[in-house]
C-alpha cells in the first residue's frame, strides 16, 4: 500500500455507513502504512 494524504477531512458531514467504512480503512492501514489528515477546524485540548 501505498501512503494516503486525506485533506480537509472536516469538510463533509459523513453518514454512518460512511464514518464506518472510513474507520476500518484506517484500522487496515494502522501500523502499516503512513496516512496524512487535514483540516482546518478547531482542536481544543482538554486543561490539564
Amino acid at each position: 500500500m501505498q501512503p494516503l494524504c486525506i485533506d480537509e477531512l472536516g469538510y463533509l458531514n459523513l453518514k454512518t455507513e460512511q464514518t464506518n467504512a472510513f474507520f476500518r480503512l484506517m484500522d487496515q492501514r494502522y501500523g502499516r502504512v503512513s496516512t496524512i489528515i487535514t483540516t482546518n477546524l478547531d482542536y481544543l485540548l482538554p486543561a490539564v
